[in-house]
């Protein structure tokens, strides 16, 4: 996914300092349930990626961590360029690494933008209900309140780019496990983020985790400006958010649903 922080290659929200830092406002689709695709719009055809474009509602992320205070983004700002929602970092692994979560979601939120936070997995530092619990209990827990989004976790990405040591039974643990502890601490689980090809070769063909909502990263080497949505992890037909990378470093965000969808997903509890 591609920006750098201290050295270390991060998800997608890192670098998308759009307002800041002199980036574009990046489109980012709203996130609804596999049925609102056709199979005629089956991700990766044509259909899929021209609706994207057109009707979808839009987001940003943001590493939230090492961003210096005059380079924050003017949240206002990112809202007026149409987008309905932001994923800011709290923690990787076994850290909560950032201590200015909560300033910066209530800032986003008073924007008028919805908010979720975003967890670096480090299956390699510890288990999934100890980091599951970190994350939920550090700001990225799920709230029923209309506002605030339900967390992702992010597979392969930070210094976790291989399968951390575990075969894919073991890693079918650990990603259940750090699912029913942020769902018994926020009462809703988490959206997983991932790469088919780092599912395929760190979790298999097993289906059993394929209920949970996809954020769909992009393959390695793929083009960043890429208009087609990358193949999807086995289980799954449709990806609730598609993180692409851009060719300035920055990150589109896309939530397969309009705003309205959107506002729905925000509340409706998958438990």
């Amino acid at each position: 996914m591609g920006a750098q922080r201290t050295g270390r290659n991060v998800a997608c929200l890192v670098g998308v300092l759009f307002a800041a830092a002199g980036c574009s406002v990046l489109p980012a689709p709203v996130v609804v349930g596999p049925a609102a695709v056709s199979t005629a719009e089956a991700p990766g055809s044509s259909a899929l990626s021209s609706a994207v474009s057109e009707q979808w509602a839009t987001g940003m992320g943001l590493d939230g961590v090492h961003v210096p205070a005059d380079l924050e983004p003017d949240w206002i700002e990112v809202a007026s360029h149409g987008n309905g929602f932001a994923y800011i970092n709290v923690s990787e692994g076994n850290r909560r690494l950032n201590a200015s979560f909560a300033d910066q979601a209530a800032e986003a939120r008073a924007a008028g933008l919805l908010v979720g936070g975003w967890h670096v997995a480090r299956p390699d530092q510890s288990s999934g209900k100890t980091q599951g619990r970190l994350f939920a209990s550090s700001g990225g827990g799920w709230k029923p309140d209309g506002r605030t989004l339900p967390g992702i976790v992010e597979f392969g990405g930070g210094e976790a780019r291989d399968c951390s040591g575990l075969d894919p039974a073991a890693m079918i643990t650990w990603v259940s496990e750090f699912a029913a502890e942020y769902r018994r601490f926020s009462g809703r689980v988490p959206v997983l983020a991932t790469s088919a090809s780092w599912w395929a070769t760190c979790v298999g063909s097993d289906e059993r985790l394929s209920d949970l909502n996809l954020a769909l990263r992009a393959e390695p080497g793929e083009p960043a400006e890429s208009p087609t949505v990358p193949a999807l992890p086995t289980g799954w037909t449709q990806p609730t958010l598609w993180l692409q990378e851009k060719a300035d470093g920055a990150c589109g965000v896309t939530f397969f649903g309009t705003t309205e969808d959107l506002d729905r997903w925000a509340v409706s509890a998958q438990r």
